[in-house]
Formats: C-alpha cells, structure tokens, sequence
C-alpha cells in the first residue's frame, strides 16, 4: 500500500479526497505521522471523542510519548476511534502555528496502525466514522447471522 506523507508547512490539514494509509508500529508504539513536521515543531497525537461542555465541544486524549521517536497507543483506542495527528511549530511573536491531520482508526495488527483521512476538522472524521462502524456493524451482522449460516 503506498502512503505518502505531507508536509504540513507547505500544505493544508485536509487533502482534497480521503485516503487509507498504513503507519509502522511496534507493538503497542506508534512510530510513525501522516505528516511531517519541521524540526521546530512539537508533535503530538489524541484521540477525540465529543465534549459538549468544551468550547470546540471535542476532548482530547493525548497520547504519551515514549523514550524514543514513538508515541503509546492507549489501551482506550480500538477501530473507529477519531485520531488528531497535530504539531505546534513555534512563531515569531510568541504566537505558535498548529496544523492538524484528523483521521479515523480503522485497523491496528503489530506493524501498522490503519487510518482513514484527512478530514476538515474532527466534525467531518466523526460523521465518516459514524458512516463506516454503521456498515461495519451491518457486515459483522451478516456474517454472524445464524439464520444465514443454517439456510447455506
């Protein structure tokens, strides 16, 4: 599968048609982004979930990094968690540039970690995400139907 990585200083967060890319894990530790920050920037990766009381009405989770060039996959992520890959890239003026690649889990096996993405924001990741776990719910009904199986 071919992946390709944005620079997220020279493009927008959100790329006209969403792609699936695969990102390398080891085990439990994401050791890859679907962008690249300069070398100034603070990386960082959360999941999403809906907070009505928050002002952009979404918390984040942020995930912890690890002692090398990763970041721990929590235990609370599983397929259809909404992801915001982000980096703070300091600016003149004490102002800091945030760019953000928002995206929805699709598939986690030793080795990759499969995303869906980018979104414009996390409005759009959470109605796709509702979208797909419907036809997901829909499929794994299917295939488990006993009715199905026994009239095969």
């Amino acid at each position: 599968m071919s992946h390709m990585k944005r620079s997220i200083e020279a493009t927008p967060s959100a790329s006209p048609t969403p792609s699936t890319i695969a990102l390398r894990c080891v085990g439990s530790e994401l050791v890859e982004l679907p962008i690249t920050p300069c070398l100034s920037a603070a990386p960082w990766i959360a999941i999403l979930r809906p907070a009505p009381e928050t002002s952009d009405r979404w918390a984040r989770l942020i995930w912890e990094p690890t002692a090398g060039r990763g970041w721990i996959i929590p235990s609370t992520f599983t397929f259809g968690s909404l992801v915001e890959f982000g980096a703070d890239i300091p600016q003149r003026r004490n102002r800091p540039s945030a760019h953000r690649w928002y995206g929805i889990a699709v598939a986690h096996e030793p080795h990759w970690l499969v995303v869906h993405g980018s979104f414009d924001g996390p409005d759009g990741a959470a109605r796709e995400a509702h979208d797909w776990l419907t036809d997901q719910r829909r499929d794994a009904t299917v295939r488990n139907n006993p009715q199905r199986r026994t009239a095969s």
